[in-house]
């Protein structure tokens, strides 16, 4: 079964995946470095990688992670899908 980034995926049996990306607004500075998300100031970021996988299929996933320490205190990992635009928040923690 085949889903939208950022909507839940339902399976036959009624179960639903957990930890799906939610659309979250992000201001990145000329490097793509993360400075605000959801209105919340970056105080740290802790790591950076990039994903690509599923090349086979007809969309297939071009990600760049990062995980970030807010000003809150709070830890995201927010991602920018490379191939289809837009910032995503994977999970907290």
């Amino acid at each position: 079964m085949v889903a939208a980034v950022g909507a839940a995926v339902k399976e036959p049996h009624g179960l639903r995946s957990v930890q799906e990306p939610v659309r979250v607004p992000v201001a990145a500075d000329a490097e793509g470095r993360p400075l605000r998300i959801s209105g919340q100031d970056v105080a740290e970021v802790r790591d950076c990688w990039v994903i690509t996988d599923e090349w086979w299929r007809p969309t297939p996933i071009h990600r760049r992670y990062w995980s970030v320490l807010l000003a809150s205190g709070t830890y995201v990992t927010v991602f920018e899908d490379l191939a289809a635009g837009g910032w995503y928040r994977q999970r907290y923690g």
